[in-house]
């Protein structure tokens, strides 16, 4: 799958995208920290909403971010058709039955209508089922339990079960904003030759000093040397990871940098100034803090070091 540059919207950014990034990084600064981590200021809900509506307004190139992040009136109505792209999500869970049902509510807050859910089970021994429960009254939602074998194995049964032709993706902690998905199936409807394409994480959480909203500029070299682009923002075609190569049931860890890196191989992804994901680190299960980064780090670039090699 090759890519091309669009005609219009984002590509006429040219030298002002790492502008836009800077303004999205200072917006950052206070956004994340003032709106969505404060109770006082509404139901997590609504704060979504509203922190959506700040950075819209302290960005300055307007038309450029509004037209990323906004879908007009008639693209929602015809979402309800086959005119729009079924976003498939994959949502791979392992004992987090307290904080499922907010992420999974977080795609019922989706301006974008046309998703499916695809919630899996990692073999956990909590009550995840019960609390997915409710939430299978929407045929849009599914949910599968397998036996423990890890987020890649979890991730990569989503990705079988997946209908849809644009893939998703959620942490169970973790929140989509209601925007996300429909500027996401909008540039994917657009330009029939992207292949993947990344929003804003909105996180406290990174140990990134300046901001608290995560964004810029695809940089393959960059991202050779370390992963800068959050799963739970990566919107992509199914038929670009089928020929990727799914996920690396071998990693422990860095599964998504490892996807991320054959992704990209041939083709850039795209950058959407779209708040995508409102990260959140609930507990103490996650691989990043129960895992050590070393092992998959040099297996990852033992892999790049033999494709090189193949290279010549």
């Amino acid at each position: 799958m090759e890519a091309t540059r669009p005609e219009g919207g984002l590509a006429n950014l040219g030298s002002r995208r790492r502008d836009l990034a800077n303004q999205i990084a200072l917006a950052g600064r206070v956004l994340v920290s003032s709106t969505l981590a404060d109770p006082g200021k509404g139901t997590i809900k609504a704060r979504l909403r509203r922190a959506e509506a700040e950075l819209d307004a302290a960005v300055d190139d307007v038309a450029a971010f509004r037209k990323a992040r906004r879908v007009p009136v008639w693209r929602r109505l015809t979402d309800r058709f086959a005119r729009s792209p079924l976003v498939s999500v994959v949502l791979p869970t392992y004992n987090r039955a307290r904080a499922v049902p907010e992420a999974i509510a977080s795609l019922g807050w989706q301006s974008f209508r046309r998703w499916e859910l695809i919630v899996i089970d990692d073999g956990g021994d909590d009550d995840t089922a019960a609390a997915v429960a409710p939430f299978l009254r929407d045929p849009r939602v599914r949910f599968f339990r397998q036996a423990h074998a890890g987020q890649s194995a979890a991730r990569n049964r989503g990705l079988r079960e997946a209908r849809g032709d644009i893939v998703a993706f959620l942490d169970s902690d973790n929140l989509y904003f209601p925007g996300f998905l429909g500027a996401a199936a909008a540039a994917f409807r657009d330009d029939p030759a992207l292949a993947l394409g990344y929003g804003i994480l909105a996180t406290r959480d990174h140990l990134i000093t300046g901001t608290e909203l995560l964004f810029q500029d695809f940089d393959r070299a960059a991202l050779l040397d370390a992963n800068y682009i959050d799963l739970n923002t990566l919107v992509c075609r199914k038929a670009a990871i089928d020929q990727a190569g799914k996920f690396d049931e071998s990693l422990e860890a860095l599964e998504d940098w490892d996807l991320l890196l054959r992704l990209t191989a041939s083709v850039d992804a795209r950058p959407l100034p779209v708040l995508a994901c409102y990260y959140r680190s609930l507990d103490q299960i996650r691989v990043s803090e129960t895992i050590p980064m070393g092992p998959p780090t040099a297996l990852i670039r033992r892999k790049l070091a033999s494709q090189a090699a193949e290279r010549g």
